[in-house]
């Protein structure tokens, strides 16, 4: 094969510090599998600790009261996760669609 085949390449965009319970993670959109990656900061190592199926690669996450948001750009839609829910993985909605609110 060709060089650089097979290989994910790291984009900034993909990637967020977040902190959430008191805990920092390092969040990665992987586009290629589809998955939101949360990898766990401790004093000697990183792990990955969680994973969420993401409906499209088009995401971006934010931080609210210490649940992860994630905004599914092309449907207008978001999940809400609590990372310190059970079981792990499962968002504690459905997607829910966003609206604008007008004063």
């Amino acid at each position: 094969g060709g060089e650089g085949e097979g290989e994910q390449l790291l984009n900034k965009r993909h990637i967020r510090l977040l902190k959430l319970y008191g805990r920092v993670y390092c969040a990665y959109i992987n586009v290629y599998a589809r998955k939101l990656e949360l990898y766990r900061f401790y004093t000697d190592t990183v792990a990955l600790q969680l994973q969420y199926d993401l409906m499209s690669a088009n995401v971006d996450v934010s931080c609210v009261d210490n649940l992860l948001i994630v905004h599914h750009l092309d449907s207008a839609m978001a999940a809400i996760i609590d990372v310190a829910a059970l079981p792990a993985g499962s968002p504690l909605t459905p997607a829910l669609p966003l609206a604008v609110l007008h004063p």
